[in-house]
C-alpha cells in the first residue's frame, strides 16, 4: 500500500512535469506574435520570430546544467527534498508566468523558461526514487514503462488545457491554463509532503558533480569511434528535423492556416495520441516482421514525405481552408510513423557500446539537448527561409535517410 502511494506520487510528479513542458506550445504564437495581448507589443516580425525561437532554447540549455546538480542534491539531501524543491519551483514559475502575461513583460516570461528548465532537473530524483522502490529488475522495467507512458500522456494531455481558452482572446484568458496547472501543482506538493517517504541517501558521502567535466566526457564519447560518431550524427539530425517541425508547427497552424488556440491544442492532442499508437502498436508489429534498418527507413522517409507535402502546399499557396482535412490527416500519419525512427535510432546508439551504458545515456541526453537548442536557433530565424520552412525540415529528414542507408551498407561491407 505504501509503495503504491509512493508510485502514484512519482507518477503525478512526472505527469505534471510533462504537462508544464507541453502546455505552453499552442500559446507561444499568440504570446510572441499578437501585438495586442502578446509580450512584444508593436515590435518587428524579425524581433518577434527571434524571441519566439529563443524561448524554446532556454529550457534545454538550463536542463543540461541542472540535471547533474539536482541529481547530486537528491543524493546529498534526499529524493523528497529535491522533489519538494522542484514542485515549489514549478508553482513559483506558474505564478511568474501569469504575472508576465498580465503585465506583457517579455523578460519575466523568459525568466520562467530558465527557472522551469532548472527545476525540470528534479525529474532525475523522481526516476532515482522509482528505481529504489522497485523490488527486482522485472518490477524496475515494469515501473519504468509505466512512468514512460505517464510522461507521454502528460505531454499529450497538456494541449487540452489550451482548449479552455475562449475563442475571444484576452490577456486574462491566456492565463487560465497556468492557473489550473498552478492548482494541480499545489495538490502535487501536498501529496509529496503527506505520502512520499523519506528514503535513505548518501548524505555527506555524496560527491558534488563537475558539470563541465561531465559535459565534456559525454560529448567526447561520441567521437571515440567512427561508428558512434556516424550514429550520433544521424540521431542529432533526425532530432533536429523533428524538433524544428514540432516547434514551428503551432506558429504555422495559427499564422498560415488561421487555426485558433483551441484548434491548435486539439491537433496537438491528436498527434500525441497517434505517437502512442505508433510507439505501442505499429512499431512492435513492424519490428516483428522487418529488420531494424527497414523499419527505421520507413519512419524517416515517411516523416520527410509528410512534412514535404505540407511544405509544397505552403510553397504553391494553395487555399488553406480546403487543406484543413489534409493537415489533420498528414500530421496523424506523421506522428504514427515518427516513433519507428526515433526508437530504433536511439536503440542502435545505446547498443553501440554495451560496456559503457552510463556514457552512452549521457551522450544520448546531450545529443537530444543539443538538437533542441539548434532547432530553436532555426526557429528564431525562420522568417529568412520564406515559404521554404517546412521543406527545410523535410530536407533534413531526407538527409538522415541517406546517411542511415550509407551507414548500413558501409557496416555490411566492413563485416564482409
Amino acid at each position: 500500500m505504501k509503495k503504491n502511494r509512493t508510485l502514484l506520487t512519482i507518477g503525478f510528479i512526472i505527469f505534471l512535469d510533462n504537462i508544464g513542458a507541453g502546455m505552453v506550445v499552442p500559446l507561444l504564437p499568440i504570446l510572441f506574435m499578437n501585438s495586442e495581448i502578446g509580450l512584444l507589443g508593436s515590435s518587428s516580425l524579425s524581433v518577434r520570430s527571434f524571441y519566439f525561437g529563443f524561448s524554446y532554447m532556454l529550457f534545454p540549455i538550463m536542463a543540461i546544467f541542472s540535471n547533474p546538480y539536482l541529481g547530486f542534491l537528491s543524493d546529498y539531501k534526499g529524493r523528497k527534498f529535491v522533489l519538494k524543491m522542484g514542485i515549489l519551483g514549478f508553482i513559483f514559475t506558474n505564478l511568474i508566468t501569469i504575472l508576465s502575461i498580465i503585465t506583457h513583460n517579455l523578460w519575466l516570461f523568459l525568466l520562467t523558461r530558465l527557472i522551469l528548465g532548472f527545476f525540470g532537473g528534479s525529474y532525475t530524483a523522481a526516476n532515482a526514487a522509482l528505481i529504489e522502490i522497485s523490488a527486482n529488475d522485472q518490477e524496475k522495467i515494469k515501473n519504468i514503462k509505466l512512468m514512460t507512458l505517464i510522461s507521454i500522456m502528460g505531454f499529450i494531455i497538456s494541449p487540452v488545457f489550451s482548449t479552455l481558452i475562449p475563442t475571444k482572446l484576452t490577456t486574462l484568458s491566456l492565463t487560465l491554463p497556468f492557473i489550473l496547472v498552478f492548482m494541480l501543482s499545489v495538490l502535487n506538493l501536498i501529496s509529496i509532503i503527506l505520502f512520499f517517504p523519506k528514503m535513505q541517501h548518501k548524505s555527506l558521502d555524496a560527491t558534488q558533480p563537475r558539470v563541465f567535466h561531465m559535459l565534456y566526457t559525454s560529448f567526447s564519447f561520441i567521437f571515440r569511434s567512427p561508428n558512434v560518431l556516424k550514429l550520433g550524427l544521424i540521431l542529432f539530425l533526425f532530432q533536429l528535423g523533428y524538433s524544428f517541425y514540432f516547434q514551428i508547427l503551432a506558429l504555422y497552424l495559427q499564422q498560415i492556416c488561421n487555426f485558433t488556440i483551441r484548434q491548435t491544442g486539439a491537433i496537438f492532442f491528436m498527434m500525441g495520441a497517434c505517437y502512442i499508437f505508433g510507439m505501442y502498436i505499429v512499431h512492435p508489429f513492424l519490428n516483428r516482421f522487418l529488420s531494424n534498418i527497414v523499419v527505421t527507413s520507413i519512419g524517416i522517409v515517411s516523416a520527410s514525405l509528410f512534412i514535404g507535402i505540407l511544405g509544397v502546399n505552403e510553397l504553391v499557396d494553395l487555399s488553406i481552408k480546403s487543406q484543413i482535412h489534409k493537415i489533420w490527416l498528414i500530421n496523424a500519419l506523421l506522428f504514427i510513423m515518427v516513433p519507428l525512427a526515433s526508437i530504433n535510432i536511439s536503440k542502435q546508439f545505446i547498443e553501440m557500446a554495451k560496456d559503457n551504458q552510463g556514457l552512452v545515456m549521457g551522450a544520448l541526453g546531450q545529443i537530444m539537448s543539443l538538437s533542441l537548442i539548434c532547432s530553436a536557433v532555426l526557429v528564431s530565424f525562420h522568417i529568412y527561409f520564406g515559404n521554404f520552412v517546412l521543406l527545410i525540415a523535410s530536407f533534413i529528414m531526407f538527409i538522415v535517410f541517406l546517411l542511415q542507408i550509407k551507414y548500413f551498407f558501409a557496416g555490411k561491407t566492413n563485416a564482409q
